[in-house]
Order: structure tokens, then sequence, then C-alpha cells
């Protein structure tokens, strides 16, 4: 029985089918009674076609996006299957009579069948695993009887032998054709190599056209249209924007091409004069009536919908998607990024895709299909900005009023968290003092950036961090005399806690009524405030613990250690020896055990016996190693400057030669 089976996985069009095969079909096209034809296709196509299917015949016109929108799809579905396909081109050029065979489950496409012939089909199928879509080629296995076959076979043999490598070019127009359009970088050969073809067929067209060097003078926008057949050169088309010549290759000398030239029809010159109009828009310099319009992409966005609202095209979806999918630049697009498009005379031109104030995307339109995309990033000015304030309220709000962020003013305690309790110490009257970096673009602020330097004064001291970062990379803060602000444990593990009770060894406890030591100190906080490790060690206990609710207990070295209870949960990151850094969340505010209200009850252990955490005396800070110094000094000076201080006028810590 004859068979017609094939598969392939990429990188095809209508069936390139071999010489022999070609030659066959076209003998059973001629020798069978029309009607014995159109019965064995009716009957192979009521096999083929099943009725769970929906069946969408090819009309004048139609696209992929037609088709879809006939079959109650949507422009996602376009794109999904478009993006699938792009690389064999399977939807570019439709051919009227061709059917699309379509299995929807659920609004969502299972699998499509591209009937290019009674016989043939282009196969795409979503994978049982994973996203996206295969596609194959297949032919179906005609069915004849063995002995109809057989005479056929003997048939198809005789018209080879007798017509040699005759092909009608008449058959086969309409099944293989690739269109390829010049762009500025491009020569013949360049071209010749885009179909696929080699130098020989390059030569021998050339020399075909010796009398007159066609290709002497191409230019953008020029058309090159070939037929191939089984790897074979039969017929090259060759347009620019006055004429058009036709390479045929002869039918019994193969290397051996005959060209004929004519003048291009109404609507060739129709569209040749499109496709100028749009390589001028193009090529125009841009000027200020060019209008940019810019749109959100807001919740629920693609690439697709923000189209459509621009009112471009699925065709421009398509080729600026297929432009950018090397880099994905479009699969990852936020609420609150921005597209914006320049668009002349209804033609794309331009399309900016900005990520953030410091990086966007320009795709930029070469000709009728190709884009090309360029990624800028820009850089921001940093200034130095000094802001300085007074106590009046508290920390947070008073430097709010001074005009710190919420985010400065955190990063403000945390310089001096080793020294200063801002639950309790805080005064009215102290004062601060900051030097913070503030990163611009275009003169207007984008963000703040580091903070150079910070001054508190209080309760007699006045403290003084500097930022600074060493030859290694490493950065910190330090005093002035190059002494590091990181001390072995923070005063407070929570930030801007309110103290509800201190350590007090003969305290009336709250629900007994009785007289019992309080070893710690308890800051009142809201259920879920995090709780940070005071410093850096290991968990050595992690649940329930009595009256102390859901605890946690760290080991720091071999004589201290630290407790935290009432917690309402824990950090899930962290279990029993997991080891933990000064300042990360182990757990969260809560009211477990005997509690009254949501607080953290906080104790510091030396050598097994209770130490208040509000006094005890921590371990000297480390200093910069002497290689570093004259660098930091350097570097102290200049923001000293912006406080109207220098070194000999600061103090560095609370009590710099402490130690436990």
């Amino acid at each position: 029985m004859l068979s017609f089976s094939n598969f392939n996985t990429k990188h095809f069009k209508r069936p390139r089918t071999a010489r022999a095969i070609a030659c066959l079909q076209l003998s059973l096209s001629l020798l069978l009674p029309s009607s014995i034809v159109q019965a064995q296709q009716s009957a192979d196509a009521q096999q083929q076609l099943s009725t769970d299917w929906q069946h969408l015949v090819v009309r004048k016109g139609d696209n992929l996006s037609t088709l879809f929108s006939r079959a109650g799809l949507s422009a996602q579905d376009v794109l999904k299957i478009s993006n699938a396909t792009s690389e064999t081109r399977t939807f570019v050029r439709m051919i009227p009579g061709e059917t699309l065979s379509l299995l929807v489950a659920d609004k969502q496409i299972q699998e499509i069948k591209y009937w290019i012939s009674a016989s043939t089909y282009i196969h795409i199928i979503k994978p049982s695993q994973g996203e996206g879509f295969e596609v194959t080629q297949r032919k179906q296995t005609s069915v004849i009887d063995q002995q109809t076959a057989s005479s056929l076979e003997i048939e198809a043999a005789r018209v080879i032998k007798e017509h040699r490598e005759l092909i009608d070019i008449n058959d086969f127009s309409a099944v293989e054709r690739t269109i390829i359009e010049v762009t500025q970088a491009d020569k013949i050969d360049s071209v010749f190599s885009k179909a696929g073809l080699s130098a020989k067929d390059v030569a021998n067209i050339i020399s075909t056209s010796t009398d007159k060097d066609y290709f002497k003078q191409m230019q953008n926008g020029d058309n090159f249209n070939f037929l191939i057949v089984d790897n074979q050169l039969l017929q090259l088309e060759y347009s620019n924007s006055d004429s058009k010549v036709a390479f045929t290759r002869d039918a019994n000398q193969l290397d051996l091409y005959t060209s004929s030239a004519f003048s291009l029809t109404a609507s060739e010159t129709a569209k040749k004069s499109t496709d100028n109009a749009i390589q001028s828009l193009i090529n125009s310099a841009s000027t200020t009536a060019d209008n940019w319009i810019y749109y959100n992409v807001q919740a629920g966005d693609n690439l697709s919908t923000i189209f459509i609202r621009a009112g471009l095209s699925h065709t421009d979806v398509h080729y600026v998607d297929k432009a950018t999918a090397q880099d994905s630049i479009f699969q990852r697009m936020q609420i609150g990024q921005k597209l914006a498009f320049l668009i002349r005379a209804g033609e794309l031109i331009k399309v900016k895709y900005i990520i953030n104030p410091l990086k966007s995307v320009l795709i930029t339109r070469l000709d009728k299909t190709a884009y090309q995309y360029q990624k800028m990033e820009r850089s921001p000015v940093a200034k130095q900005v000094v802001v300085a304030g007074q106590i009046k309220n508290s920390l947070y709000i008073d430097a709010l009023n001074a005009g710190l962020s919420s985010n400065l003013t955190m990063n403000f305690a945390k310089v001096f968290s080793w020294d200063v309790d801002f639950s309790q110490d805080l005064q009215a009257g102290d004062q601060f003092q900051v030097v913070y970096e503030q990163l611009t673009l275009d003169g207007s602020k984008i963000k703040d950036g580091n903070i150079l330097a910070a001054q508190f004064k209080t309760g007699g001291q006045n403290l003084i961090g500097i930022f600074y970062r060493d030859s290694q990379g490493g950065v910190g803060f330090y005093t002035p005399d190059g002494r590091s602000m990181r001390k072995a444990f923070l005063r407070m593990p929570v930030e801007f806690a309110r103290i509800s009770s201190k350590f007090n060894p003969r305290r009336r406890h709250p629900i007994s009524n009785k007289i019992r030591a309080h070893k710690g100190v308890d800051y009142a906080a809201k259920r879920g405030t995090p709780i940070m490790a005071s410093g850096n060690g290991k968990i050595i206990f992690r649940g329930r613990k009595n009256g102390y609710g859901n605890t946690v207990v760290i080991q720091h070295g071999s004589q201290i250690n630290t407790l935290y209870a009432h917690m309402s949960r824990f950090n899930k990151d962290f279990k029993v020896g997991s080891r933990v850094q000064q300042g990360q969340v182990i757990g969260y505010v809560g009211s477990t055990g005997a509690a009254t209200g949501s607080h953290l009850h906080y104790e510091f252990r030396v050598n097994g016996i209770h130490k208040n955490p509000l006094t005890v005396k921590l371990k000297k800070a480390t200093s910069l190693p002497s290689s570093e110094l004259a660098q930091f000094k350097q570097v102290a000076a200049k923001v000293l400057s912006k406080l109207n201080l220098n070194s000999g006028q600061t103090i560095a810590s609370k009590d710099p030669n402490a130690n436990i």
C-alpha cells in the first residue's frame, strides 16, 4: 500500500516533497478521474477529522487571529500559538481552502491540526507536562487497495522515467514559497543563505543576469520570492520599487535559469508603495511632533492587551515579541511599570519598556517585520543631604518632621542600637543630625541612599557613627577614631518598643500578686512585631516553657545566653541547633504563657546568673586595622565637616573600655 508517512519536528514549511514523490503526486492527479480523487479525499477527511473537533476553513484574507476569533478564542491564545510556531513560520501565509482543526477543553487549546492538503497536516499539541506547545509535521497514509497501489506505482515510475527531472512549477507555486525582505545589511549571498541556499545557487542566478545586473543596487525593502522544492531552487522572483524579474529553472538543464522581466501589477505596486511608506516613516528623523503615548501595566496585563489598548494589531505583538524572545523581555512585567509607543501614521515605530527610573528597553523597528532592542541603564547622581532635629515626642515622629523618611529613621536607630535603648534613654531636648546620600535623576529624587554619618546627643553624651567601606568591600559604622559601633549584643531585641517592666528582684507579679523576682525586661509591642537575636549564637531551646510560653534560648559562646519569651510564633527557618546572626528575626511578639498582654520578656544571663539587660557591660568594640586608618580618616574628615565637627570634639561610646 502506498504510504506517504513522514515526521519532522522543526524547520518545516509546506511539504518539501522529494522529486520522485512530487512526480508521483502529479501523476496521480493526472491519471485518476476527478470523481475518484474527490471521493478518496472525502473518505480520508471523514476518517481523519473527528466530530469532537471544531473545523475552520481558511478563507481569503484569513489569518490566525481571525480564525481564532471565529472559534471564540482570545488574543492571548493567538499569542501563545504564534510564539510556539514562530520558528517554523507555520501561520505566516495561510492559503484559502486549508483547514484548521481545533480541540478546546475548558476554554484551553489542547491540540491543533492545520490541514495543508487532504493528507498532510501540521500538528500542534500541548504536552502532558510543562508549558508551551510541541509542533510537528505529519502525513497520513493514503487508503488505497493493494492492486490499485501497484498499478499507480508502475505508472508513476513510467512518468518519472519519461520526464526525468521535470517538475511543473505551477504545481508547487502555492505549496512552497519563501519570501525574504531585504534589510540594510543584506547582500545577495546573505539573502540566499537565509533561504537555505548555497553559493552555487547564487552563481547560477548571477550568471543568468549577465546582461543586466539586477542585484547591483539592492535596497532596503526589496523582495526575494523563492520557490524551493527538495532543497532545490526552481524559481526566484525579485522585485524592487520599479519592476520585477523572474528566474525559472530549465526542466532539462538543472543549473540553467531563464530570466524574464516585467512591470509590477497594480496590487504589487500598491503593496510596494505601502512598504516604502512604512520604511520612510521608520527612517524619518525624530521631531517635536513625535508623540510618545504611555500606558501603565495593570493587573492581568500582558503584551497583547497593552498593544490592543494602544490601537495596535496582533501582528505588531507577534513581531515585537519575536524580536525580544531571546531575553524574555516581557515575561515578567509588573504592575506599575510602563510601556510607551511611538506611532506615526498608524504604524508602530518604537516601543519603550520602562522597568524602573534607571532601567528601560528600547525596541526600534528596522523594516516592515523586523525589530531590534537595546537595554539601557542610567546612573543616578548622588548628592549629600544634611538633616537635623530635636526630640520633642519620639525619635520616629521627630525624625519624620525633620525630613527623614521612615527607612532612614530606622537605619539611624540601628547605628546607635548597641549604645542607646530608644525605649527609655530618650529625653526631651536630645538632638540628632544625619548626613545621607540622596540619589537623583534629571534633578528629581529617585530614592535615599546610605547614611554617611550620624550624630546623637543624649544624656550628656555626643555619639558619632561614620559609614566606611574597607578595602575588602566590608561596610560598617565606626567612631571617629576607628572603633566599630557594632557590639557583641544589641540593647533592644525589638525596635521602637516600650519598656513595660524593668529588671527588678522584688517585683510583685501581676497575675499571682506575690513578690517574685523579675529577672529580665519586658518590651510591650503589638502582636506580630519581629523579635531579633541580640547577638551571634546557637539556638539551644525552642518550644513551650511553662509560664514563659513560646520561648527561644540562644547560647553565645561558653558564658552567655539570652532568653526570649511569650512569642506568638517562631521563625520557621530556625530550629534547635541553628546558628543565628545578630539582628536576625527569630520569632514574633505575642502573649503565650503567663502574660497579661502582648510583650517580649528578655533575659540576659552570664555564667547562669541573671543580669540587667539595660545596664550589663558589653564587650569592647573592635577597631579598624592600622592599614585602613589613613583612608578612614580622610572619609571621616569629609563627613564630619558636614556636621560642623572634627574628630577631636567627639565621644565614641558610652563606655569604650567596658568589658564582660
